[in-house]
């Protein structure tokens, strides 16, 4: 169950949710190829996971990266995709593997949501 807790100014919520963000640096002209395969393929599959919310993902074609943002209902279930053999993570960047121009930098923490 997420939670929130309004603050004095009334713009920024504590979420009890967690990130898990990951930015890959992909071949050039093969940008575009990769991110089709994320959303197309990959983002799609993460509703099939436990504790799943809600997926974004930017597309820097100038400079080739790609980042994605996955948010999860708690810390168990963010580790989950990531640490799980065969999981979401595993499986994405074996996709993305033969477009990759570099190693994934992947991270995850608890989320902070600001809205107007």
């Amino acid at each position: 169950m997420r939670s929130l807790k309004n603050n004095v100014v009334g713009l920024q919520k504590e979420v009890c949710m967690h990130g898990m963000n990951v930015r890959v640096q992909i071949q050039p002209g093969k940008v575009e190829e990769a991110a089709k395969l994320l959303r197309e393929e990959v983002m799609p599959t993460a509703a099939n996971y436990r504790g799943f919310i809600q997926n974004f993902l930017i597309v820097d074609a100038v400079n080739s990266r790609l980042v994605t943002l996955s948010v999860w209902e708690s810390e168990t279930d963010a580790k989950a995709i990531y640490e799980d053999e065969g999981g979401l993570y595993q499986t994405g960047i074996a996709k993305l593997k033969p477009m990759l121009a570099g190693p994934p930098d992947a991270w995850m923490g608890p989320l902070t949501r600001v809205d107007r």
